[in-house]
């Protein structure tokens, strides 16, 4: 994903980059693709496994602001692919259990602001105001479709179209995702940083900290490997 990242892939070149790599490390089935459900031992032993790495980069990428801000951007575009590439009925299963605060626009509110809608809508036709869903939630947790223009806002309110329906669930997952960050944060902090730890490159300019006889063949074996590492 950062590669992708760094070589300014487009969204479909990450999709095609990324998807043969998920499947063959880090695979997640929809239930729908075993005859047992989510009671097949294979789906378990996927979704354990996404869950115990998922986990373990939490804690790994918690200890600073930088790190925990790049997590939650690579991590949220791993959502973003999988979410679009899911089982649509378990798609709209799973948004069912989010309880986002979100509110179904009316008939009634369609018709009264049916020219606004379809003007302030790029893209968005008659027949799919109609026979779509349409969403009313506060202007701020869609800030992407209100950069890009993609939605009519009116009294504080967005009328999302249901295909925008994913900004609105990725707002809420990254929302999660740096809540979660922050609580893994203090622990990590207090075991592994503190004012006794001391850097590799900082060991030879410690006073009174030389390394005991038995630890000076190991320093000086790993010393220079890591300053070619640090000048590279």
């Amino acid at each position: 994903m950062e590669t992708c990242s760094f070589r300014n892939k487009s969204a479909p070149e990450t999709v095609a980059h990324v998807t043969p790599l998920l499947q063959q490390w880090l695979p997640l089935s929809s239930n729908s693709s075993s005859s047992a459900g989510y009671k097949d031992e294979r789906l378990k032993l996927e979704r354990q496994k996404d869950h115990y790495s998922h986990y373990i980069l939490r804690l790994a990428f918690s200890s600073t602001e930088d790190l925990r801000r790049r997590f939650s951007r690579l991590e949220s575009a791993l959502f973003k692919i999988r979410f679009q590439s899911d089982d649509r009925k378990e798609r709209q299963s799973f948004v069912g259990t989010l309880n986002l605060n979100w509110e179904v626009v009316s008939e009634e509110e369609k018709r009264e602001l049916g020219s606004d809608l379809l003007n302030g809508t790029p893209g968005l036709r008659r027949q799919e105001l109609e026979e779509g869903g349409l969403f009313k939630v506060d202007f701020e947790t869609v800030p992407e479709l209100i950069e890009n223009r993609k939605v009519f806002v009116k009294s504080g309110k967005a009328y999302v179209p249901g295909r925008e329906q994913l900004s609105i669930v990725l707002t809420e997952f990254c929302e999660k995702l740096d809540n979660g960050l922050e609580v893994c944060k203090p622990p990590l902090a207090n075991s592994y940083i503190s004012s006794s730890s001391v850097y590799l490159y900082d060991l030879d300019h410690r006073p009174g900290t030389s390394p005991p006889r038995r630890r000076r063949p190991t320093h000086a074996y790993i010393k220079p490997s890591f300053q070619k590492l640090r000048h590279a």
